[in-house]
């Protein structure tokens, strides 16, 4: 439990930190929640990505979209956002497939 809490932390850090370094010029950026196959909890916590998107852009000068959009592991669109945040609370695996 301790070392998922540390990774947690860790990794909201760590957003927290680029988000702040890249949202310094002018333009505006989006984030992502990824949505996953076969059960978990990628929708567990729908406040905690609006809560952050909020703290960042009145503490630290973000322009963060509040419009948090969903994309699928798979779709290709999840390369036109900065950060996509995956919450899950067990394994999660991506496999990879060729056509």
């Amino acid at each position: 439990m301790l070392n998922s809490t540390f990774k947690n932390i860790v990794l909201s850090v760590f957003l927290v930190g680029s988000i702040a370094v890249l949202g310094q010029n002018n333009s505006s950026l989006q984030i992502a929640l990824l949505k996953y196959s076969g059960g978990g909890d990628w929708y567990a916590n729908p406040t905690s990505l609006p809560n952050l998107v909020k703290f960042c852009n009145q503490n630290l000068g973000t322009k963060i979209s509040e419009r948090i959009e969903t994309v699928e592991a798979g779709d290709l669109s999840i390369f036109n956002y900065p950060f996509v945040h995956i919450d899950w609370s067990r394994q999660c695996y991506f496999l990879c497939r060729r056509s």
